[in-house]
Formats: structure tokens, sequence, C-alpha cells
């Protein structure tokens, strides 16, 4: 069964999810938008194994946590291959970029 956790976020007040498996326990964050110590702490208390990033776009409130949670998780970050451009003006990290015919299979 899917489980979905949501921490809401920074001084935009973003939602940031937190998608598991209950099975297998594998775990995705969607949009870490801000507060790297909270989102971290949740997939602590959640005892979750966080498989990746995703992020539904590259706006600062979307992705300012990752400087801090990527290296934290050692997880690739996943986004659309429009928004790299803006991804990367903002300084921060990626891992690969997606098509809209891409799919990705994480348990």
């Amino acid at each position: 069964m899917i489980r979905i956790d949501m921490i809401t976020v920074g001084m935009f007040q973003s939602n940031c999810y937190l998608v598991s498996c209950s099975q297998t326990n594998k775990a995705a964050i969607i949009d870490a938008g801000d507060e790297a110590p909270r989102i971290l702490e949740r997939v602590r208390s959640l005892g979750v194994d966080v498989q990746m990033i995703v992020n539904t776009h590259a706006h600062l409130d979307h992705v300012a946590a990752l400087p801090d949670v990527v290296p934290a998780l050692e997880v690739p970050v996943w986004m659309h291959r429009d928004d790299r451009a803006l991804y990367e003006g903002c300084l921060l990290y990626t891992s690969d970029a997606a098509d809209e015919e891409d799919s990705v299979d994480r348990g």
C-alpha cells in the first residue's frame, strides 16, 4: 500500500511529500522545498528508505532543501528536462533530467 506524508515547509508554505510503500519501505521525496532538518527528521521517524527526490518544477520553493537533503541521503534528483536551466541557475544539485515519456521504477 502507498503511504503519503505531507510536510508544509518554508516561508512560502510549500508542500513536501514523502511517498512510500508500506511493504518495501522504499520512498521518494517530492518537492524538498525548504527546512531540510525537518524533512530528514521525518524520513528518520518513518524509517523509510528514500530512493530518489522528484521535483515537480524548479522554483526555489520546491528545491531549496536539496543542498542539504541530497548529500544526507545520497539519492538522485529527478525533474523535467525543461526546468533544468532554471534549476542549474539556482546552483543546486542535479542527478538527471526526465522527458515526458520517461518512467522511473523504484519499488
